[in-house]
């Protein structure tokens, strides 16, 4: 709940935190100021707890930081889609690094082993895939944007989104214009009134193929086709166009059915030497030319040889596992989502490649149900980190080496805590940055054990 305060309250942010918060010391206790950058001097004007974290919303800005620069995008700072594009990159590059050594506090052995961060190959336009949100705007009219940042519930209406492709912005462009002049309304996540959720669009940065998802609360399968074939006729680039039925009161994208309107199943990314199909909802690399790079990165940090056995966990479509099996003599890759291990199969078969299975399910139980052996563990797991369980597990492999791929930072130092106190010593930290414009970074983390 918001606490107005009688008189604004001046603060100087200190330094950048997770989730790109400016924080700052203040009379009543450590303040956290969404949209700030360190260096802003502050007017505040409410003070609000959530969670139990105090949080300041800012009246003014006395004097900006040095940090602060003109955004090139309009829609800065209400959509949510960015949170300093108006940082010029080589600064962004400096905040993350600051933001991974914050995460690592209680760590601090560990600061001294960050290795300079390596810039994504673009900055701008780099994401293959976007998850539009359906809304309504000020005099009632379907849009289609990005959420307003701060609100699950508001759409910001995009005219041009700096970070898909150019074509991206047409495809929206175009999916707006139809199905506002065939009469369809946006869902609203509060009432669950409405049809229309939300539009994917995922692309292939090195074949320049296409898909896109539409996603609707209602069936009305004469509009979708019309829809399916208008939008392949005004783009023949888009390789596969689906219908995603969701009814669910969720705000979420999964589906409850999935249609296939128009072309193919899937569609082909090109890393390095290989091939990889990619499906309407498997885990893919955002940034498809950053992956190659990150790739690389994971097969230097893991120095493998024609001798090692690789367990590839949370290994998404296998695009890890695939990449380093041509290296190694073995690799089995576990991975939750059913149709991200079909994906894998699929990949493997494409790229003739046979040292190398995929096992469908929750790493937890299946390090519990299968017999396993691996000298190398590479383990990219998502956001929230590794299960208590499953961590155990993974260290009672033995492995004499693991590879920590993470974009959280402060669940990966709470992973490594654990791997350290279980005699695991970490030997390097490159970070990667993936997602420009954004406070997400990636980390490679090199751990061994000499196990007696």
């Amino acid at each position: 709940m918001k606490a107005p305060l009688t008189t604004p309250m001046e603060v100087t942010v200190e330094k950048m935190v997770y989730k790109g918060l400016g924080l700052a010391h203040t009379p009543r206790g450590v303040l956290f100021i969404p949209n700030t950058y360190p260096g802003d001097k502050l007017s505040i004007c409410d003070i609000y707890k959530k969670k139990g974290v105090l949080y300041g919303e800012v009246k003014k800005v006395l004097t900006p930081s040095p940090f602060r620069h003109t955004s090139p995008c309009t829609h800065f700072p209400k959509c949510g889609g960015c949170q300093m594009i108006d940082v010029r990159y080589p600064d962004q590059l400096t905040l993350k690094t600051n933001i991974v050594k914050d995460c690592l506090g209680k760590l601090p052995h560990l600061i001294d082993m960050i290795q300079p961060i390596i810039p994504s190959p673009d900055v701008v336009y780099y994401r293959n895939k976007m998850d539009y949100a359906f809304g309504t705007d000020t005099d009632g009219q379907l849009i289609i944007g990005l959420k307003k940042r701060g609100h699950f519930d508001k759409v910001c209406p995009i005219e041009h989104c700096h970070l898909q492709s150019e074509a991206s912005n047409t495809i929206r462009q175009f999916t707006e214009t139809f199905f506002r002049e065939a009469g369809e309304t946006a869902r609203n996540p509060v009432t669950h009134e409405g049809n229309c959720r939300h539009l994917i669009i995922r692309e292939s940065k090195n074949n320049a193929q296409a898909m896109v998802i539409l996603v609707t609360a209602k069936a009305n399968t004469a509009l979708y086709q019309k829809y399916g074939k208008a939008l392949k006729l005004a783009f023949p680039e888009i390789q596969s166009i689906f219908h995603s039925l969701n009814t669910s009161q969720g705000d979420h994208t999964f589906p409850d059915k999935l249609s296939l309107l128009e072309g193919a199943t899937h569609i082909t990314e090109t890393l390095g030497a290989l091939q990889f199909n990619i499906s309407p909802y498997s885990f893919f690399q955002t940034n498809s030319h950053g992956a190659e790079v990150l790739y690389k990165e994971i097969c230097e940090a893991a120095q493998v040889t024609k001798t090692d056995t690789v367990l590839d966990l949370y290994c998404g479509t296998g695009t890890i596992g695939l990449y380093l099996a041509p290296h190694v003599k073995f690799v089995t890759g576990i991975e939750e989502v059913e149709s991200a291990t079909e994906d894998a199969h699929r990949n493997a078969q494409m790229n003739q490649i046979q040292n190398i299975r995929f096992i469908t399910g929750n790493v937890k139980n299946i390090l519990k149900q299968t017999p396993i052996t691996a000298n190398i563990i590479i383990m990219d797991p998502p956001r929230a980190g590794i299960a208590p369980k499953a961590l155990r597990r993974i260290i009672g492999l033995r492995a004499k080496k693991i590879v920590y791929v993470s974009c959280n930072p402060n669940t990966m130092a709470r992973d490594l805590e654990q791997l350290e106190e279980s005699g695991y010593t970490v030997q390097s930290m490159r970070l990667m940055d993936m997602f420009p414009n954004t406070y997400h970074v990636e980390t490679i983390t090199v751990l061994t054990h000499n196990f007696a």
